[in-house]
């Protein structure tokens, strides 16, 4: 929803009267999530209980006029509510309704609850970390729920193109289960293949995890390409010439296949070095090297900044924060991030039921009586 916020639409967020669970997530400005304000920014914010009549009605209201509609409900949740597709598509027949769930809406597994980490397990993430004999490692951060709204982002689009061309909206379906496993189709389809493979396995997880490389004050990726001369010339440089007539290492897929010893032969050598002088060094060979970044230091590249990723907004209590900006560029100004704050716990709720035909009493009716908030 920010996504399709920063392509133009106005995204209204429904929340429970209590607030959207992400809104208790830390780290927090001034009481203020940080991850809510920075994924929730051009949106307005309304507080309703879809349990009460009154409540379900005004979002009856909100869909009749919506081109899109996007829920994360486990599957059924909305059809116990009255508020499906087709419920919801008998009028407006060009709604786009998409529903994002942990392991989609059929199959033994649909409605039991999962979570981020649940998924990379199962769809076997976690067997491409770590070495080989011991136990699975679970990726940092939620790189299959950000796939996820991907996937949705890009389906959504799709029926909207579709309904340009047939006037009829559809229901669009993603899962985060679909989302990871469409994120490993390199290894899968390579693994799949059904002739012998001579080279190095192919599995992440039948390689040693990367460490790269230390120097006197970086750590950083290093690949000097397949070209056995490089390697020596490289070695010459360095002042590792033992290293570039060591049977370990003189050829390169000796040097592929036993990577942690490379990396730890070369350590004492690199450790007098400068990363400055090393990327102009192995640059110059037409090698590659790169910084390993953190976060912190990531935001401060030279290249990040190049692109204008990052970007500084404004928060009516958090103050100013960093956030990142869309990941396209268009030769006309169609998307950019939105500089409209996140909603406040239910802050647009008096002007959207306004909008919607409700006069000032049955606003204060449904407040009363807790329908809205």
């Amino acid at each position: 929803a920010m996504m399709l916020g920063d392509l133009g639409a106005q995204v209204i967020k429904v929340e429970p009267l209590d607030g959207d669970w992400l809104r208790q997530i830390g780290p927090f400005v001034q009481g203020e999530s940080a991850l809510f304000i920075r994924l929730n920014r051009n949106k307005k914010g309304i507080c309703l209980n879809l349990k009460q009549e009154e409540g379900k009605e005004v979002f009856l209201r909100l869909a009749q006029g919506a081109d899109i509609l996007i829920e994360g409900y486990r599957p059924g949740a909305m059809d116990k509510l009255g508020l499906s597709y087709e419920a919801l598509a008998k009028s407006n027949r060009g709604l786009v309704y998409c529903s994002i769930s942990a392991m989609g809406s059929q199959g033994p597994m649909a409605e039991l609850p999962r979570t981020e980490l649940d998924i990379q397990a199962l769809a076997g993430k976690d067997r491409q970390l770590g070495v080989p004999g011991e136990p699975p490692l679970r990726d940092g951060y939620d790189i299959v729920s950000s796939n996820a709204a991907w996937a949705a982002g890009q389906g959504i689009l799709a029926a909207l193109f579709s309904r340009e061309r047939t006037g009829e909206g559809q229901r669009v379906e993603t899962s985060l289960l679909d989302a990871a496993i469409a994120i490993a189709q390199w290894a899968i389809n390579a693994e799949g293949n059904p002739d012998e493979w001579k080279g190095r396995p192919l599995s992440g997880y039948a390689e040693p995890p990367d460490h790269g490389y230390q120097c006197k004050d970086a750590s950083f990726l290093l690949d000097i390409g397949r070209d056995d001369e490089a390697w020596n010339t490289f070695c010459t440089a360095v002042g590792a010439e033992h290293l570039a007539t060591d049977p370990r290492f003189d050829d390169f897929m000796k040097r592929a296949s036993d990577r942690m010893a490379l990396q730890e032969a070369l350590k004492p050598v690199l450790a007098s070095w400068s990363f400055n002088d090393l990327r102009d060094l192995v640059q110059g060979m037409g090698g590659t090297i790169v910084l390993m970044h953190n976060f912190e230091s990531l935001v401060n590249d030279p290249q990040v900044e190049a692109l204008e990723i990052v970007r500084e907004m404004q928060h009516p209590v958090a103050g100013k924060y960093k956030t990142l900006d869309v990941p396209w560029d268009f030769s006309e100004p169609i998307a950019r991030a939105s500089e409209v704050p996140a909603p406040l716990l239910g802050q647009h709720t008096r002007e959207l039921l306004s909008e919607l035909g409700y006069k000032k009493a049955a606003i204060s009716a449904l407040l009363a009586k807790k329908a809205a908030a």
